[in-house]
């Protein structure tokens, strides 16, 4: 009986896990089968700027909440949640309105790269972007909490569609950016709208006092403390590059970089993100003193990705400057140039990301904290170099493209070593 319902609970588990990672998958898929339509109305300039902004979001966003929306999955009680839902929308409101006063005197003392005073007003609008996903995280994990899986998967596709349509009918009557910032603030409105009816009854009525504000984050601290700095290093070494190469080139170049890479990286992330999990639950089922099975499987898994992305890659590499060109148009030429160079970043990316998953397996988020510091430092030295010494735009991609494989298959290699260790001292 016992292992029965323990089968019923974990097929239950399983089909919420589909649901929402298909959700997340049709999700990401929408924006990507869009572009060739809305890559047509919009310039380079346009994207470029967009694609800033959205990076900037990217790294504001891990310090606004202070990662309480996730301390909110691990709650118990419904006073807590309410605690860390007020904390959370307290810091995100604070720190955005200091954002927002920080970017006005950059703006007003001109102290933005001149690449970027021509668009530099538009990036008051990083607070809000980030804050509209700040609350989205925030409903998430209470919807979460609320078993509201179904909500969370609408709300996902909802989120793209409106995107979409909204910056759609923005290229249609030459907004410019203002119809791509349009698309992405009335996506949040919509899908916060309808994971705001789950806050009432996981959170309750009752307003927390100061005591049981004190009392959550002193629970919780550490999120504030260790997580927001690994969310921070992860969004940094994500997104850096996109603004590195507005500020050293202009934003139509930033606009360019960002397509290659969202286009290259989007179908293979998917592919090994489900590859991961499917690799952390084999080894899951194997004991912690098997080494054999372990180094076997790491094996079998890293040489069959590493094949799948070759025979993958290599034509896409070959022939993806004309594919840029038939499916986006001329004005995108460079983006299929600078994708060619990004290909073998994508592949190792493609390799590593899967079987790091094995930090996980043993608790050893540490490795994975320092991986992202790693690229973090690397990246920043081969822009801080491209700048000294002028490079062309190509030659700084190449020159990051080196720094972040060769740290990859580092941690790569790293990741293994420990996973070999870890038997050897459980055996």
């Amino acid at each position: 009986m016992n292992s029965l319902l323990k089968h019923i609970q974990q097929g239950r588990f399983l089909n919420q896990v589909a649901i929402i990672g298909s959700a997340s998958a049709i999700a990401q898929a929408l924006p990507v089968f869009a572009s060739p339509f809305l890559l047509r109305m919009y310039s380079a300039h346009d994207y470029g700027i967009y694609s800033m902004l959205l990076a900037s979001s990217a790294i504001l966003l891990p310090i606004l909440t202070l990662k309480m929306d996730a301390a909110l999955a691990q709650a118990r009680y419904t006073i807590q949640r309410a605690s860390l839902f007020l904390l959370g929308s307290c810091f995100a409101l604070g720190i955005a309105a200091f954002s927002a006063a920080a970017i006005t005197l950059m703006h007003t003392t001109a102290l933005l790269p001149t690449t970027l005073e021509q668009g530099s007003y538009w990036f008051l609008t990083v607070p809000l972007l980030a804050l509209g996903n700040a609350l989205q995280s925030m409903l998430i994990f209470i919807s979460l909490r609320a078993k509201a899986f179904r909500d969370i998967s609408i709300t996902t596709i909802q989120k793209a569609v409106a995107m979409i349509v909204v910056q759609f009918i923005g290229g249609l009557m030459s907004w410019g950016v203002a119809g791509l910032v349009a698309g992405s603030l009335l996506a949040s409105l919509a899908a916060n709208s309808r994971l705001l009816r789950h806050c009432r009854p996981m959170l309750g009525t009752r307003m927390p006092s100061r005591s049981h504000l004190r009392a959550s984050f002193r629970r919780f601290s550490a999120f504030a403390k260790y997580t927001t700095f690994s969310a921070l290093l992860n969004a940094l070494s994500l997104n850096i590059v996109v603004m590195a190469v507005g500020a050293m080139y202009n934003p139509g170049m930033a606009g360019q970089f960002s397509l290659a890479q969202r286009i290259l990286a989007a179908p293979l992330k998917l592919i090994s993100d489900a590859v991961g999990q499917v690799f952390l639950q084999r080894l899951t089922a194997l004991k912690r003193n098997d080494i054999g099975g372990m180094k076997m499987l790491y094996r079998r898994v890293a040489l069959g990705l590493a094949l799948t992305g070759l025979i993958a890659l290599t034509p896409v590499g070959i022939w993806l400057e004309s594919i840029f060109v038939i499916v986006f148009g001329e004005d995108w030429r460079l983006a299929g140039i600078i994708g060619t160079i990004l290909v073998p970043l994508v592949c190792i990316r493609f390799v590593v990301s899967p079987i790091s998953i094995v930090n996980q397996f043993h608790n050893s988020n540490f490795l994975g904290m320092m991986m992202q510091f790693g690229i973090l430092i690397g990246t920043t030295t081969a822009l801080l170099l491209s700048y000294l010494y002028s490079f062309e735009l190509v030659d700084t991609i190449r020159a990051f493209v080196a720094a972040s494989c060769t740290i990859y298959v580092l941690f790569g290699l790293l990741s293994y070593l420990r996973l070999i260790y870890v038997g050897v001292k459980s055996g």
